[in-house]
């Protein structure tokens, strides 16, 4: 034990500052999680925390998995050739294989980012509330977070809040579209105003989130692209593929951008069963839209449902989850977390997330929003 303890001081002091002081993420609980706090089974949970996709993966991705299965024992491509090759045929634009970087999800690129277009003390700025990953991103690395607070109700993220903290140290801006977690879309207007502003700043545009905006085509900063040499657009198989457990995200830019990520990207960090299931999720344009469809059809059901009720709910939500604050009927959200959670029906909100009076709430099937709602309003 002697030995141990040792040893553990030995990683303490060698630990930097940085590391010592960051918080861990605290990730949504899984539904055996769930089943096991409320007590229940774990078919009946209702899993609304993580803005998972609600169809789940596409029967063509379970097909492409089981078709790669045999080749676990061999290396994956490292280059993720075929599917950079379908992600810039589905873009167009085009977009070819060399302005296609893909990592372990997007929030692994995030890091790649930092490190390689940001120096030691360097800022990078984003909004709050927003995703965590980038402000760790940035500690880790020794930059500075920079983080712009939004006002509520309405969270607007624009170019004259982004202009007031420019200075020559800030040299990544994250603009999260839809943001996560008030669900806003920041215009494209706002983006070019912000690229224009900032010429000797990385400008990223994380759209995890944005197939699930009304008619995303037109909305994507990816339009953008062939505009701004100081734009990267990041985008995941996390949310509208349900590929969440598959960790593929990819970053979308100039070919001289993405040839200096690659020198970052761990080698064969994606898998062949993930570059497979990848492709195979693109391929299934039917899925998609269903997928779509039950989102947007979830969304305008929930917006006023929960209005109704007395929530408050962050404006004109595009992403597959609302922000919603009960304050105004005098009940915590710690409160609705909790009951909802003794239910089986998990939602994100504090003590862990953004402020003691919001939750997100993601959008389920059409039966997964009524019982949520039917449960709120015995609640309430």
């Amino acid at each position: 034990m002697q030995n141990l303890s040792h040893r553990r001081s030995v990683f303490l002091a060698n630990a930097t500052s940085a590391v010592l002081a960051l918080t861990p993420y605290a990730a949504g609980p899984t539904i055996d999680e769930i089943a096991r706090a409320s007590q229940l089974s774990a078919d009946s949970i209702i899993k609304l925390s993580s803005n998972e996709n609600p169809l789940g993966p596409s029967p063509r991705v379970i097909e492409a998995i089981k078709q790669a299965a045999s080749r676990v024992a061999q290396y994956p491509s490292a280059t993720c050739e075929k599917l950079r090759i379908a992600i810039a045929s589905e873009l167009g634009h085009g977009l070819q294989k060399e302005n296609i970087l893909v990592g372990a999800g997007s929030s692994e690129i995030f890091s790649f980012i930092v490190r390689a277009f940001s120096k030691f003390g360097d800022k990078v700025l984003f909004a709050d509330p927003s995703f965590p990953v980038y402000g760790d991103a940035a500690t880790v690395d020794g930059r500075s977070p920079l983080p712009v607070a939004l006002k509520e109700p309405e969270f607007e993220l624009d170019s004259n809040t982004i202009a007031k903290q420019l200075d020559n140290k800030v040299r990544i801006i994250f603009v999260t579209r839809p943001n996560n977690p008030t669900s806003r879309l920041v215009p494209l207007d706002e983006v070019r105003k912000i690229c224009e502003l900032s010429q000797e700043s990385i400008v990223v545009c994380d759209e995890a989130y944005v197939e699930f905006a009304d008619d995303y085509v037109k909305r994507t900063a990816i339009n953008l692209l062939s505009e701004y040499d100081n734009l990267l657009v990041t985008r995941t198989f996390s949310k509208a593929y349900g590929l969440s457990d598959m960790r593929v995200g990819y970053a979308v830019g100039p070919s001289e951008a993405v040839e200096i990520l690659f020198k970052i990207r761990p080698k064969w960090n994606n898998g062949q069963l993930a570059q497979e299931a990848a492709v195979a999720a693109l391929q299934d344009k039917e899925h998609l839209a269903m997928t779509l469809q039950t989102v947007h059809h979830g969304r305008a059901f929930l917006n006023p449902q929960l209005q109704d009720i007395g929530f408050l709910v962050a404006t004109d939500p595009q992403a597959n989850f609302l922000f919603v604050s009960p304050t105004d009927l005098g009940i915590p959200a710690t409160v609705v977390l909790a009951e909802l959670l003794r239910k089986g029906i998990a939602v994100r909100g504090p003590p862990t997330d953004w402020s003691l009076d919001y939750l997100r709430i993601s959008v389920g099937t059409a039966s997964q929003n009524e019982r949520l709602v039917s449960s709120i309003r015995n609640l309430v």
